[in-house]
């Protein structure tokens, strides 16, 4: 899911035994050759790696700001019951 795995740089990767899903950050090139930051991550035990989203929701408009927030609270929603 990554444009560059090969340069992936992870940090604080935990593996809750509890759910079988490993949580943490990932820092990875994008197709610019840049690295993009750190974004967290979960990897449940059915394989499928879910990011938190990279949105702005400090700049656009109101309706682009809501959207992206959205969006964030989606993602913690999703990966709460995995990663505590």
């Amino acid at each position: 899911m990554l444009k560059d795995p090969d340069s992936a740089k992870f940090e604080q990767v935990r593996y809750n035994r509890s759910t079988e899903a490993g949580c943490g950050l990932v820092n990875a090139k994008n197709s610019m050759g840049g690295y993009v930051g750190l974004r967290h991550f979960v990897a449940p035990k059915s394989g499928e790696v879910k990011f938190q989203p990279n949105v702005d929701s400090e700049s656009g408009t109101t309706e682009q700001r809501i959207k992206a927030l959205e969006q964030e609270i989606e993602y913690l929603e999703y990966a709460k019951p995995f990663c505590d």
